[in-house]
């Protein structure tokens, strides 16, 4: 549908290598496919979520079983569709690059630095004796 796909590949020795390949060219892909694809794996997700919680307020526990295995495969799908995904480096690398900016910014002083903006060395208040 959108040109992604995974597999686990095991050798005859008994290694297991996981295989994540994309479509070469994204274009070929209609925006709406794209759109449709993700958004009813991540709703997959929430809605066994949102059973699960009833389940739980219900003590149902047969059926919070059933809702914690559903969670626990459509979320290894989306992970794995995640890592075939073009997008999968662009964000990575965007997160990764606010995270490093945070940081510069937090030690250089920019919102405080590590003591929290103070100094060492501060002027007498207005009360206080000179």
């Amino acid at each position: 549908m959108v040109g992604l796909r995974w597999w686990n590949d095991v050798a005859e020795d008994g290694t297991s290598t996981w295989r994540y390949e994309s479509i070469d060219d994204p274009t070929q892909v209609s925006r709406a496919d794209h759109v449709i694809f993700w958004y009813s794996m991540y709703l997959a997700g929430v809605t066994w979520a949102v059973l699960g919680f009833f389940a739980l307020l219900k003590f149902s526990f047969d059926s919070l079983l059933v809702c914690g295995v559903a969670l626990v495969l459509v979320w290894s799908n989306v992970y794995g569709f995640w890592n075939c995904s073009s997008e999968k480096a662009r964000v990575q690398a965007s997160v990764q690059n606010a995270i490093t900016q945070g940081t510069v910014a937090a030690l250089t002083g920019k919102w405080g630095g590590i003591t929290g903006g103070a100094t060492s060395a501060s002027a007498p208040r207005g009360g206080d004796a000179v």
